[in-house]
């Protein structure tokens, strides 16, 4: 997932000089994207929603300015169109975003945390905060039928149209 590992050892915002090339390189290479899409997002294990969270912020909005409701826009501040189907399994390397899986250290007397369990709740709390409560879903039986049937082949078709959008966005 553009080209970073799950498992990098340091937060993006750290002040390393193999840190800093990363995020420079990233903001250049995607600076003009308006619109991120991930697809089968639902198979995506909550600790790269967090990677993402952290290199895009660190890549587009490093001073960490707020918005105007005082909060730090997730992803630094792009716009993101996530896909997918809760009716499939669960991704492998991870928890499903959806539950409540903690990855701790196998002693469970330590319960000592590891980067990517806090990257793993970071992940969550982004789904819940920012992905749940703006879903639209789409019911089984209309995935391929009627009219949302029909807008979806204009959408693939390159046809859509104004009254297709509206329709959409109120489903």
């Amino acid at each position: 997932m553009f080209g970073w590992s799950h498992q990098e050892h340091k937060c993006f915002s750290t002040e390393t000089t193999t840190n800093k090339n990363k995020v420079n390189q990233f903001a250049a290479d995607h600076e003009n994207i308006e619109l991120f899409v991930i697809e089968e997002a639902l198979a995506v294990p909550p600790a790269y929603f967090a990677l993402m969270d952290e290199m895009m912020t660190a890549a587009f909005n490093p001073k960490h300015e707020k918005n105007a409701r005082g909060e730090l826009p997730p992803f630094g501040g792009k716009k993101m169109l996530f896909l997918g189907d809760q009716a499939q399994l669960p991704p492998i390397g991870g928890p499903a975003v959806y539950d409540d899986g903690r990855l701790t250290c196998e002693n469970s007397s330590r319960k000592r945390e590891t980067r990517m369990s806090q990257r793993t709740k970071a992940g969550q709390l982004i789904f819940e905060k920012y992905l749940v409560p703006n879903c639209i879903y789409l019911q089984r039986g209309q995935r391929n039928s009627g009219l949302l049937g029909e807008i979806c082949e204009r959408m693939r078709q390159g046809k859509l149209t104004d009254d297709d959008c509206t329709m959409l966005t109120y489903q």
